[in-house]
């Protein structure tokens, strides 16, 4: 398969164009994430419908385990008769959180992680953690 050369050029060049395209995606996912201060968190597992989609894996590990519980066996996960043990992993927090609020899961945690780098303002050199928590945050 023949790549143009546009598509060429933005492979070779990738490091230079995300300075200055990634802080506009970021801008725009956080645009659209206002969407979310209605409250209404369960509606919306993605911002975009391909990625979307790929929650219902979360929201189908939740409901096993609210239903089943995590020592028992799933008939309707595979081809049935799954040990939920297998998800040791997954806590049934964790797995209610994220199964009803996706979106703002992620958004605010990554949010928590970038500003709280804030924390060693006193300990560093002011400037330092500021540079630090916007490259961060863009």
């Amino acid at each position: 398969m023949r790549k143009s050369l546009r598509t060429k050029l933005a492979v070779v060049f990738y490091p230079l164009l995300l300075t200055w395209r990634m802080p506009i995606a970021w801008f725009r996912s956080l645009k659209e994430a206002l969407v979310l201060l209605d409250g209404r968190w369960g509606n919306y597992m993605g911002f975009h419908r391909g990625y979307a989609i790929n929650a219902f894996f979360y929201r189908t590990q939740w409901l096993n385990i609210d239903k089943y519980g995590m020592k028992a066996k799933s008939p309707v996960v595979g081809l049935g008769d799954y040990p939920l043990s297998n998800w040791f992993h997954l806590t049934y927090l964790s797995s209610y959180i994220y199964s009803h609020a996706g979106a703002i899961t992620t958004l605010a945690g990554t949010l928590i992680w970038v500003f709280s780098h804030l924390v060693w303002i006193d300990s560093l050199s002011a400037w330092w953690i500021v540079i630090l928590t916007l490259t961060l945050f863009l």
